[in-house]
């Protein structure tokens, strides 16, 4: 006979109650939110990159002495 304790596959948790299935999808909000927040950031960081970029282009344009450095839009 073998001293260690049989696992019947249940834990026990914390408090003493059997773990179930359910207890790591319970913990995906967190998970789920830094996600969003981190795909939040880049969308931003990507946007302040291309504002930053076309910002510089216009004061190399204006600093070269050029008067027509406006963009033009294609229609």
């Amino acid at each position: 006979m073998s001293s260690q304790p049989q696992m019947m596959g249940q834990f026990s948790g914390k408090d003493g109650a059997a773990m179930t299935d359910r207890e790591p999808q319970e913990n995906r909000r967190p998970a789920i939110a830094g996600l969003a927040i981190a795909v939040v950031l880049l969308a931003v960081g990507v946007w302040l990159a291309r504002e930053l970029t076309a910002a510089g282009k216009m004061q190399d344009c204006l600093m070269s002495g050029r008067t027509n450095c406006n963009v033009i839009q294609p229609q």
